[in-house]
């Protein structure tokens, strides 16, 4: 589909399963409408003198790609799941100097970000029925008050600390909701919360311009329904 692409893929280390098997990779996809994040398995495996990485959709199936050439900074990969079997790029991500990065922290830390304008959401997402979503997602392990609120997103309520000794907080109304640690990407773009198991766990960098912040995030927002919940990416304009 061309209006649709894989604009960022992160390979972490973090295993799927706490007794091993592949690692969990966050898929950052564009569309023409909307953006998604997204949890799937990779793993590089060497089969005679050959390299396969192979990279599920939707957790399940297996897409899997053959090494051919290894650049360093880039890999050249074949498709082998589907035809034509295309040849592409998968290009390391370039990282910035320590002195960017330490002024972006700076700046990120230097103050409480309040939430003035959300930027872009569905009409599912802002209309005020008792329907859910298409991506209703039912989560009967999730406890309610570790979910925002679609009122309190809506309603600009939510703020944000990115604390300068790297513990970041999501507030509401000025009282603090949820925690845990934070760092900035390698490449400065994205914020990276926790061990960045989960797309929730990632917050781009949209802009970041005098008094003025504007980010994109992956949340689960609570359902009418206790212990239901449906995960939404939104940005929003932070002063």
């Amino acid at each position: 589909d061309s209006d649709y692409s894989i604009d960022r893929i992160d390979f972490t280390e973090t295993k799927w399963y706490p007794h091993g098997g592949p690692n969990i990779a966050i898929t950052h996809d564009k569309a023409t409408k909307y953006k998604y994040q997204g949890n799937e398995k990779w793993a590089l495996k060497r089969i005679q003198d050959e390299w396969f990485l192979t990279l599920t959709q939707d957790q399940i199936d297996p897409i899997i790609f053959q090494v051919i050439k290894d650049y360093g900074d880039s890999l050249t990969l074949r498709c082998l799941s589907w035809a034509p079997q295309n040849q592409f790029t998968l290009c390391r991500l370039k990282p910035i100097e320590q002195s960017q990065s330490e002024t972006i922290v700076q700046r990120l830390s230097q103050k409480k970000w309040d939430t003035v304008e959300l930027l872009n959401y569905s009409t599912s997402f802002s209309e005020d029925t008792t329907g859910m979503p298409e991506s209703l997602t039912t989560g009967f392990y999730v406890r309610d008050t570790t979910l925002i609120r679609k009122s309190d997103l809506m309603e600009n309520k939510l703020s944000f600390l990115f604390g300068a000794d790297f513990v970041f907080q999501i507030l509401v109304d000025s009282k603090p909701f949820w925690q845990t640690k934070w760092r900035l990407s390698a490449d400065g773009h994205y914020v990276i919360l926790s061990e960045g198991r989960h797309p929730y766990h990632y917050i781009e960098i949209l802009s970041l311009e005098g008094n003025e912040l504007i980010i994109g995030k992956s949340d689960n927002f609570a359902a009418e329904r206790k212990k239901e919940f449906f995960p939404y990416y939104y940005e929003v304009r932070l002063r």
